[in-house]
């Protein structure tokens, strides 16, 4: 799965305006994973994975949906790549 990180440059420009500047292309969306929210652009594909459905339904149990930070997953950095990797 072609998973990225965003650049630096949209890290700031999120934490200036909630990853509405971040550069990705149609059909990827950003998610925040960790303690440290690092900025993973993920292909939207990964939406009927039942393993990013959990990881979801964590996320709404931990955070909800409804706050200004843009979608956070509350999984360690590493583990989250390697579930996207698998």
């Amino acid at each position: 799965m072609n998973l990225r990180r965003c650049t630096s440059l949209a890290r700031r420009q999120r934490h200036a305006a909630y990853d509405t500047h971040c550069d990705f292309p149609k059909g990827r969306f950003v998610v925040y994973v960790g303690d440290e929210r690092a900025c993973h652009v993920v292909p939207i594909n990964v939406l009927s994975r039942p393993e990013f459905l959990d990881l979801l339904r964590h996320a709404e149990e931990e955070f909800g949906f409804g706050h200004d930070m843009g979608l956070t997953i509350p999984c360690d950095e590493d583990a989250f790549r390697s579930l996207m990797a698998g």
